[in-house]
């Protein structure tokens, strides 16, 4: 053979070589498959023979085959072959995505240095799309979602992330509004707002501006409201129904549409039983209720404490850490006063927004509130009485007594046993000097619920009897835990658990803010758990009252009407001594279940343990997770500390807040409780 021709053949088949070991091939798989150039067979190739593609278009593979000594380039048809790729050598395709992915990481790693996550993140998102199959795509997408691990763990990084994601959807929002689309405008703005930035204050930017949007796109509902209302109220049910079919044929909204329709067939069906007895679920009469976007909304109404008028508090949950925001009295009355536009049929939201005006001291719209709250209850639920009975207190309060008895009694029209109406028109009696009225009307409540301490004083004191002083005695345990158990009661908040205690007839019970921090946050129910006569018996429907995360306090109240509970004795955090026995109840838990009402002793290892400004026994009594919120009791049976926290990296050392520091809340009850 000539040299000079070998050579060139030789570099040839190396290269075929090379490249049949690294690039994509093709095997035959039809004997005498035609390679073609244009319309012409340029050869014949037999199945299993396979090629190195160096071209394709579409459905064809261009390959180099020898011919009559030649090697001459042409096409095969899919049809005929089977993609092949080579088990060894490097694959250009691998080669280049891996190339790609180490520039692109470089670049992201400086970005991610100057704390520019989100380039970072979007530099590895552009990965090109003809790589995503290849092991170095799969890098990309790892690595990036790394980098969102490592920027979600910064504050300031999600933050700056939501502020553009919500720029984003606003403006989307702003062009749908413009454009007339109110409706659409409010769904680009809540896709923003129910993601993965809910808790940043940029969600709460984009619930405000719903807000405006829903109250925008309700204003030409107004007129046909006040035609359903009055219609209802007058029990024209079936006119008020004939309203709402011709704006659906008009085409109103559809949500709107179908609550509005459930509004007035719940109250048709009502009247229907006038005598029916009031449901103690607060949300009987409520056609939301079972709205998560609308529980969410009420929980920002809640009386929520911040030290020195702090607008948010961060605290630890387990490994967690939580930012609470903290609104102003005056930001959330304005937020209550837009959702009307966007829940115009909710009691709830009217007895929350009155209590709002009732602590600001904005007596008439508290009461204008009231009313409505009890208008659209229409005597269903026990939000008629406790508006009732609310408003009697504030008018007291007002020196308005004729008012406050005159209202006092509308909740005893509804409901004639109500001991908690009776003892809020004692007091309105009282207050004006009537000592005649005050007395029948505690002397009836009293012979409903015989556990009421405080009007039982009262009573004797408007009697001008001296009531008798005794000094509690110190008890055996199994005779203390008889006396104060059914007292002692597991919350329910969701997952979680932990444990309370009753403090009010009226039905007040005291845990930790934390125990209901997840119900709190994602506008889930409470419930409470008890035993009553040895029989665990669960309270739905649980209100939260105050919470104050930073002493860790939250105040809860249920339906002491369906589920009358002895409030415990509290007695004075000033009168411990170090070494004192102090008995610890609470409800554990472990392995998912609750170790209901287990019961510890220990004595008080020290009685001024200062934490964060707060004031907390320290007890060797044990303590686990779930006991949060229980009570300390001395062995008198006074309640002395509420347990809150447990040291893990001590053994037998926990915590309860002073009695003294939760009885402080209770003048902020008003006017839930008195």
């Amino acid at each position: 053979m000539n040299r000079r021709l070998l050579a060139p053949v030789v570099v040839l088949a190396l290269l075929l070589a090379a490249r049949t070991a690294s690039a994509l091939t093709i095997e035959i798989t039809n004997d005498k498959t035609p390679v073609m150039v244009g319309s012409k067979t340029v050869a014949m190739v037999s199945q299993g023979q396979t090629y190195v593609v160096e071209k394709q278009k579409g459905v064809w593979y261009g390959i180099r085959v020898r011919a009559g000594g030649s090697v001459l380039f042409g096409w095969v048809h899919s049809s005929n072959c089977k993609e092949k790729r080579a088990t060894t050598g490097v694959d250009p395709v691998e080669a280049a995505a891996e190339k790609e992915f180490l520039t692109r990481k470089a670049q992201a790693d400086k970005l991610a240095a100057d704390g520019k996550f989100s380039e970072a993140i979007a530099l590895l998102d552009k990965f090109p799309t003809r790589y995503w199959k290849t092991k170095a795509g799969k890098k990309a997408m790892e690595y990036a979602v790394d980098l969102e691990k490592k920027a979600t763990a910064k504050p300031e990084f999600v933050e700056k992330q939501a502020e553009e994601e919500f720029k984003k959807a606003k403006a989307k929002a702003d062009k749908l509004a413009a454009d007339g689309k109110l409706n659409d405008a409010v769904r680009a703005l809540e896709q923003f707002a129910g993601g993965r930035h809910e808790k940043t204050k940029w969600a709460e930017e984009a619930r405000q501006h719903i807000l405006e949007l829903q109250k925008r796109a309700h204003a030409p509902l107004e007129d046909l409201e006040k035609k359903i209302w009055a219609l209802v109220q007058e029990g024209k049910f079936d006119d008020a129904l004939a309203e709402v079919k011709a704006a659906e044929d008009n085409g109103a909204n559809a949500s709107y549409i179908k609550t509005t329709r459930a509004f007035i067939e719940l109250h048709k069906r009502g009247d229907a039983k006038p005598d029916a007895p009031v449901s103690g679920d607060d949300a009987a009469a409520d056609v939301y209720a079972t709205d998560n976007a609308y529980r969410k909304q009420l929980m920002s109404l809640l009386q929520i404490i911040a030290p020195g008028g702090a607008t948010e508090i961060k605290r630890q949950y387990g490994p967690r850490s939580v930012t609470i925001q903290i609104p102003k009295p005056a930001a959330q009355i304005a937020g209550g006063e837009k959702l009307i536009a966007s829940y115009p049929w909710s009691p709830n939201l009217r007895m929350l927004l009155a209590r709002l005006y009732a602590r600001e001291k904005n007596v008439a719209k508290a009461l204008e509130h009231y009313d409505m709250a009890r208008a659209l209850d229409r005597g269903r639920s026990i939000v008629t009485l406790d508006s009732c009975i609310e408003a009697a207190r504030l008018l007291t309060g007002e020196k308005r007594y004729d008012e406050a008895i005159a209202v006092g009694k509308k909740a005893l029209e509804r409901k004639a046993d109500d001991f908690i109406a009776l003892s809020a028109v004692g007091r309105a009696h009282l207050a004006a000097g009537e000592k005649a009225g005050a007395v029948r009307a505690w002397e009836k409540s009293l012979k409903i619920n015989p556990v009421q301490p405080q009007i039982r004083r009262l009573l004797a004191e408007a009697k001008g009897e001296t009531a008798a002083e005794t000094k509690p005695e110190s008890l055996k345990l199994p005779d203390l835990v008889k006396k104060v158990e059914e007292s002692c009661v597991v919350i329910l908040a969701g997952r979680g658990s932990g444990s309370g205690f009753v403090v009010r007839a009226d039905g007040l019970i005291s845990t930790n803010f934390h125990v209901v921090f997840g119900a709190l946050a994602g506008g889930g129910k409470l419930q409470v758990r008890t035993k009553r006569k040895g029989e665990f018996i669960t309270i739905p429907n649980v209100q939260i009252v105050l919470g104050d995360p930073a002493r860790d306090v939250a105040l809860l109240k249920i339906d002491a009407r369906a589920f009358p509970l002895h409030p415990l004795p509290l007695g004075d955090a000033k009168t411990v001594v170090p070494g004192q026995d102090v008995v610890v109840i609470g409800n554990p838990g472990m392995g998912g279940k609750i170790l209901d009402y287990t019961i510890t002793r220990g004595i008080v290892s020290n009685r001024d343990r200062v934490i964060q400004g707060a004031h907390f026994f320290q007890t060797d009594a044990a303590v686990n997770p779930g006991n949060s919120g229980g009570p300390m009791f001395n062995m008198q049976g006074q309640v002395i500390g509420m347990v809150t926290l447990k040291v893990l990296v001590m053994e037998r050392a926990g915590f309860a807040l002073h009695i003294d520091q939760v009885l402080a809340h209770f003048p902020r009850c008003f006017p839930i409780s008195e």
